[in-house]
């Protein structure tokens, strides 16, 4: 008999062991929660002072509404502000394929690859110029044919000696299908 009530006793002694391991963790994570209620009511009150605030010092802006979704104490904004304006944005394009798209840009000009820059304002249509930079010139001018005609209309004969170029007309672009397309071509004169 005394070896079934030592097993009994250490079931019990495992089992009050887990039962005190699973009260502390309920504990910590009852803290936490704590924490984050408290948290969350901070940042609530912050964004109702600073709609309040912005309220108060703009007299012709638009009122800002911020309620607060009950189920998850989520701050919902509701404004009518104006959108800011789209912000231009600059793509470095790398020498046009054969049928007039850029399948090849960067954020980055790349030494030897960028000949175009692009601007966009809002990631679809865009303005493109030739980068008047000795590097891009000289890779431009490798050849012509294949890395400047397929984007631009050239005014005169360039050469191996063109030390620089002129965008007289910025050319057009549309993103499509993860490229950039030529709409209308630059005009651009070598130097």
């Amino acid at each position: 008999m005394g070896l079934f009530n030592r097993s009994n006793s250490q079931e019990q002694s495992s089992s009050d062991a887990m039962q005190t391991q699973v009260e502390e963790l309920i504990a910590s994570l009852e803290k936490r929660i704590f924490r984050l209620e408290e948290r969350v009511q901070e940042l609530e009150d912050k964004l109702e002072n600073a709609a309040s605030v912005e309220a108060e010092t703009s007299t012709d802006a638009p009122a800002v509404e911020v309620s607060f979704d009950d189920a998850s104490s989520v701050p919902v904004v509701i404004t009518n502000l104006d959108p800011e304006p789209p912000k231009s944005r600059q793509i470095y394009l790398a020498a046009p394929n054969p049928d007039g798209t850029f399948s090849a840009f960067s954020s980055e000009v790349q030494i030897g690859k960028s000949i175009y820059l692009l601007t966009t304002s809002d990631g679809v249509h865009g303005t493109f110029i030739m980068i008047d930079s000795s590097d891009a010139v000289a890779t431009a001018c490798i050849s012509v044919s294949q890395m400047v005609k397929p984007a631009c209309k050239v005014i005169g004969n360039p050469s191996m000696a063109s030390r620089s170029v002129i965008t007289d007309e910025e050319g057009t672009a549309e993103f499509q299908n993860g490229s950039w397309r030529v709409t209308q071509k630059a005009v651009v004169r070598f130097m």
